[in-house]
């Protein structure tokens, strides 16, 4: 009888080792944060493998943050402000451009997976676009002027 209790006390002791999160035992670390960057970085830790193009270098290792990202381009040029929010979003998001001429101008939206949800045309300076009826996930806004891309937002829809 006694090797049943073996086997099933290994059992366990494997499974609540396989449930345990990734961990990192390092020497140093840190955090930087900026209205523009946030970077998080552990010294000590193994090195998984090295990619490198160009000027830019990767290291992967087992240290890997979540990215958020919320404005993907800006034009220096433009003299139009555009924004939206509230971000992230539970039921519409205000899209907000300044602009005293609003002829030709649209805004997309497209899911994770590039899929165009709705396109139309923005009439006043603040639009209203209702989010509610989207499930919980990652969406890109278009503003577009003349069918030129003046900017993009990367969208949090929250429950």
């Amino acid at each position: 009888m006694k090797p049943i209790y073996i086997t099933i006390f290994l059992f366990f002791g494997i499974l609540i080792n396989y449930t345990q999160a990734q961990n990192v035992v390092a020497n140093s670390g840190g955090h930087f944060e900026s209205p523009q960057l946030q970077i998080s970085w552990t010294l000590g830790e193994p090195i998984i493998e090295t990619i490198g193009a160009g000027d830019y270098i990767l290291t992967q290792g087992f240290h890997q943050s979540i990215l958020t990202v919320t404005a993907i381009e800006n034009i220096p040029e433009l003299q139009v402000e555009i924004k939206a929010y509230p971000n992230p979003v539970t039921t519409k998001v205000n899209l907000s451009v300044n602009s005293d001429n609003f002829q030709d101008w649209t805004y997309s939206l497209y899911n994770a997976e590039g899929k165009l949800l709705v396109s139309k045309s923005i009439n006043t300076g603040i639009t209203e676009i209702p989010m509610q009826m989207y499930v919980a996930s990652n969406y890109i806004l278009q503003v577009k002027q003349n069918n030129r891309e003046l900017k993009s937002f990367k969208i949090v829809k929250s429950r």
